[in-house]
């Protein structure tokens, strides 16, 4: 196989995977929309720093076990979790 073919095989396999995460994106947006819906109801407040800081806590333990970098983990979660808060 020719390079040029094996960079295209590879770079389909990277838009592949981009779709999944957006899929799983959109799918922890339909849930945390749900958490609103529940806090709401219950007079919660919105923003739950100690569960955050859980969630912080876990993805720096997922980062070291998929060799990611944990401070761009945590950035790019914070992204998402801005997002949301919306």
């Amino acid at each position: 196989m020719r390079k040029s073919q094996n960079l295209a095989l590879q770079r389909n396999l990277i838009m592949e995977i981009d779709e999944e995460i957006c899929l799983l994106l959109a799918e922890r947006q339909k849930v945390t929309r749900e958490v609103q819906k529940l806090k709401a109801e219950k007079k919660m407040p919105k923003e739950d720093l100690e569960w955050e800081d859980e969630q912080n806590q876990n993805l720096v333990m997922l980062a070291k076990r998929y060799h990611l970098n944990d401070k761009t983990l945590l950035s790019v979660w914070n992204s998402i979790r801005n997002d949301v808060k919306r």
